[in-house]
């Protein structure tokens, strides 16, 4: 191999491994709950097409927006919007306030990556897009 190529290789590693390295920010470890997630019928919880609709959303700032809807004779309404913040307290556990409420500490499992479950009601859901 001349020295041109061995050049050439030597970069193209350089650059993939920095890419790789600071995919999240440089001082940004990953975190799997940022993202917008979804109910979703598992692990013996079944939830109507209504309920499906409810929306979780954990942004990098702390801050949570939980959107919740409501079955009527008339269909599906958006029942209510609670916005609170989260802090990890360790390794899948979290605070989580809403308003006024006083903290209430989640231990939160990930499956495959995309799949949130609150491990004490069993609640899963689905991961729609991340942050």
């Amino acid at each position: 191999m001349n020295k041109t190529t061995l050049g050439l290789l030597s970069l193209c590693f350089l650059y993939f491994s920095c890419i790789t390295v600071n995919c999240c920010g440089p001082d940004e470890p990953y975190e799997p709950l940022l993202g917008t997630w979804y109910r979703e019928s598992k692990n013996g919880v079944q939830y109507d097409d209504c309920l499906k609709k409810d929306e979780l959303v954990f942004t990098k700032d702390g801050r949570i927006r939980f959107t919740l809807h409501e079955k009527t004779p008339n269909g599906c309404i958006q029942k209510e919007i609670k916005n609170g913040k989260w802090r990890k307290k360790a390794t899948n556990t979290y605070g989580l306030t809403y308003g006024s409420q006083p903290e209430k500490i989640e231990k939160i499992s990930f499956d495959d990556g995309f799949i949130l479950i609150f491990d004490a009601t069993r609640e899963v859901f689905l991961q729609k897009n991340t942050y």
